[in-house]
């Protein structure tokens, strides 16, 4: 256990002037961070070892109690990985290290929820929650995915291992176990089941877009934003929901983007006179600058814990995507209207029109360009598929032979 130091320390203001209480875990001046599970005032926190929260909270010792008992399990769990390289690999637990790369993953709150779901899928398949990295060989990983599609959930099969895989790789990266315990070199993975990608032809866009709603309803709120995000690129729709009326400027909206490796990029969109209506059809009486364009958040929600925050981005998508569903219905568009459609019908559309594929990756904000030619690929790829199959000599026999 050389050179790894334990302290308790206290982060993350919540809205009720509370704060979370965690362990810091140094090795190699490297830190990770793990929650003890409770929140406590600032004024009662002393930091003093033993003696963490002050007497002045009348829980002191058992919270004192809960610090020195969450410190001594992080003690005994880094212990296995700080063994020496003597050590047997065989006595090494997966899904303990699994845990640890879950906790790394916490600013990332969808891949944290994937990966959160493999892992309950391992433990259901076990039956408790500790497997070694020695039992995870090949015959594991297919009889695993056996049970998977008896479950009905064999469409996700690949997902499911290519996280098992993705974790093995970081384990041997770390040399946490020996590459000649690695089952992926012998185990053939599961097909990976292609997701279609939808978009909106030209004609099913204006439809959508004449639609008309009162602003009290929420359809106009979804409406508006679908709209937003066609004329921006496709703006994602954690960017959306965050924009505000300081992100208009000279004519122009701009805004950081924020998922992934493009986190941080500045984007700017020319507001056109289309644009500039329909802004103009969303605008709320007395708004101020740090008011968001949609009412879908609530001031402070950017401030808070990046879990907090995450989840309430994901729910308000959820409740978007629900009430694009009732859209579709009352234009008669059959297609599953989700908000990354507007995405997908600007990348086409703009393809379409210009054959400036440079354009469409700067727009989209890949940062290679083989991410956009795969995207539009998909995308011409359905629609080529919807026009051969409209002009099937086949269909016309039959419809011949019908009449």
């Amino acid at each position: 256990m050389e050179n790894i130091t334990f302290t308790a320390k206290i982060m993350n203001k919540n809205k009720e002037g509370f704060y979370g209480v965690y362990i810091r875990v140094t090795h190699n001046r490297k830190s990770e961070w793990e929650k003890v599970g409770f929140s406590i005032k600032k004024s009662e926190w002393s930091g003093m070892v033993n003696k963490w929260v002050r007497s002045s909270n009348d829980e002191f010792e058992f919270y004192n109690s809960q610090i020195e008992k969450k410190i001594e399990a992080l003690r005994l769990e880094k212990k296995m990985y700080a063994d020496k390289p003597s050590l047997k690999t065989a006595t090494k637990d997966f899904l303990v290290f699994y845990n640890q790369k879950l906790h790394q993953m916490r600013d990332e709150y969808n891949q944290e929820k994937g990966y959160i779901t493999t892992k309950n899928k391992i433990v259901e398949y076990l039956g408790c929650d500790s497997i070694k990295f020695t039992e995870i060989d090949c015959n594991w990983l297919k009889e695993f995915e056996l049970w998977l599609k008896k479950k009905g959930w064999g469409g996700s099969a690949y997902t499911h291992q290519k996280r098992i895989r993705a974790i093995w790789n970081k384990a041997i990266k770390e040399e946490v176990v020996g590459l000649q315990y690695y089952p992926f070199k012998s185990y053939t993975m599961p097909k990976d089941k292609e997701t279609a990608i939808e978009r909106l032809e030209t004609n099913e866009l204006l439809e959508l877009f004449s639609l008309q709603y009162e602003k009290i309803d929420l359809k106009f709120w979804v409406l508006k934003s679908f709209e937003l995000s066609f004329n921006c690129a496709g703006i994602r729709i954690e960017d959306l929901l965050c924009l505000k009326y300081s992100n208009i400027k000279d004519g122009r909206i701009e805004y950081q983007m924020k998922k992934g490796i493009t986190n941080g990029t500045q984007k700017s969109f020319k507001i056109n006179d289309g644009m500039k209506d329909m802004l103009n059809s969303i605008k709320r009486n007395n708004c101020m600058p740090g008011d968001y364009l949609f009412p879908f958040l609530e001031p402070g929600d950017e401030d808070k814990s990046n879990e907090e925050y995450k989840k309430i981005i994901s729910a308000k998508t959820a409740l978007c995507n629900k009430y694009l569903k009732f859209i579709a219905k009352d234009c008669d568009i059959k297609k599953n209207l989700t908000n990354k459609i507007a995405r997908h019908s600007w990348a086409l559309y703009t393809y379409e029109q210009t054959g400036d594929i440079r354009l469409i990756q700067d727009c989209l904000g890949h940062k290679n360009i083989h991410v956009t030619e795969i995207y539009l690929g998909k995308l011409q790829k359905d629609k080529s598929d919807a026009a051969l199959d409209k002009i099937s000599i086949y269909k016309k026999m039959q419809k011949s032979k019908a009449a």
